[in-house]
């Protein structure tokens, strides 16, 4: 039998499980990282952290998906629209579905009396 050494992870534990346990107790919910980006639900709404735990989205939203191909869908006030890794908006909020169906290709359905529309957009990072 051959013995190796056990190689230290590169990641150092405490800090990570300090953050992990900051997280915790800062946020209702704290989803899974996704690009770069976890989705986190405070009193306020859904906005989005990096890796450090610095809030990069504010919690404005009702509702967010994760981020896919840099971009996420965002929901406000029954609409919802995509936005990109820095917050900016891509679409106006003014969807009624926002479905991934590939990475970074979205469908994009509004269901207006007025004007019933579906589209396919695709975004780019």
């Amino acid at each position: 039998m051959i013995w190796g050494s056990i190689k230290r992870p590169s990641v150092d534990i405490q800090n990570y499980s300090r953050m992990a346990l900051n997280l915790i107790q800062q946020y209702k919910s704290v989803r899974p990282f996704h690009n770069g980006l976890a989705a986190v639900r405070s009193s306020d709404g859904w906005g989005f952290i990096n890796a450090s735990g610095q809030l990069i989205i504010p919690c404005t939203y009702e509702h967010v998906s994760d981020f896919d191909a840099g971009v996420a869908a965002v929901f406000r006030d029954g609409k919802c629209g995509i936005i990109n890794s820095a917050g900016q908006l891509e679409t106006q909020l003014i969807y009624d579905r926002c479905k991934c169906l590939a990475p970074s290709r979205w469908l994009l359905e509004s269901n207006s009396q007025e004007k019933p529309n579906k589209e396919i957009r695709s975004f780019t990072q």
